[in-house]
């Protein structure tokens, strides 16, 4: 466990050289090249070079055992908060009861695109980085050195001491998301596919799409394999072209 989790304290960088190493010996043990092999092998990713080549994809041109899914669909409900026919709904003065002015709405709309690009290539880094400890024969890493450096060449910015700051944060290399950090990307290319081929299509209301949602994504959970459920409702595999399309508005 994480020293004061959240916190830059200096020893969490030893806990974090240190687990890396222990998980690679496990992933030895098991018979496997490296713990990233290891972790996943349950994955909808499969391998590390997938990952690899989904990060860089991206950027060149609910309760289940598969971590690459599991965020998809509370990111999807994301979607409809940006929504103006959604928003006008409940935006309205607190005391005259006035609905949200369509110049205001649209540029309270409008802010969904600050930072994104910044947002997007720190997730990037943070998978990439996640995947390349782990998927070492050796575990034999300096974490904090090697945090600093592809954070300077993939984010373009550089936060301080590497000894100490920003690696010792990250909580998600000491639990179950060691090895699939990835996955918070790789939901999102899901969740932006059901959203715009689905619900964004059909209307975000339909009643037809929402029950398709309900009982081809909802009610299966984990009772089977995550592509399954999206061949289902998407009717094919999901792709990132939705994704891709978001990104630049």
């Amino acid at each position: 466990m994480f020293v004061a989790n959240g916190t830059l304290c200096p020893e969490n960088v030893g806990l974090l050289q240190e687990a890396v190493k222990q998980r690679q010996l496990m992933a030895t043990l098991l018979g496997y090249r490296t713990y990233a092999d290891f972790i996943l092998k349950t994955q909808m990713a499969q391998s590390p070079e997938n990952v690899y080549k989904m990060e860089n994809d991206r950027f060149h041109g609910t309760s289940c055992d598969e971590a690459d899914y599991v965020e998809a669909v509370s990111q999807m409900m994301e979607y409809w908060a940006w929504e103006p026919e959604f928003l006008r709904r409940f935006s309205k003065h607190y005391k005259t009861g006035e609905p949200i002015p369509k110049n205001k709405l649209y540029a309270l709309i409008d802010t969904r695109w600050d930072e994104l690009g910044t947002d997007k290539l720190g997730q990037v880094f943070l998978g990439l980085f996640d995947m390349t400890i782990h998927n070492t024969a050796d575990g034999n890493y300096k974490v904090d050195e090697l945090y600093n450096r592809m954070q300077n060449d993939i984010v373009l910015s550089n936060f301080g001491d590497a000894k100490v700051f920003k690696v010792a944060t990250r909580e998600h290399l000491m639990s179950a998301y060691a090895g699939t950090y990835y996955a918070y990307l790789w939901a999102e290319t899901i969740s932006a596919d059901m959203f715009m081929s689905r619900f964004k299509k059909d209307g975000i209301d339909n009643p037809k799409t929402g029950m398709d949602f309900r009982h081809e994504i909802l009610c299966p959970g984990g009772s089977r394999e995550a592509m399954v459920s999206l061949k289902r409702f998407l009717g094919r595999k999901p792709n990132s072209e939705a994704f891709i399309n978001m990104l630049t508005p």
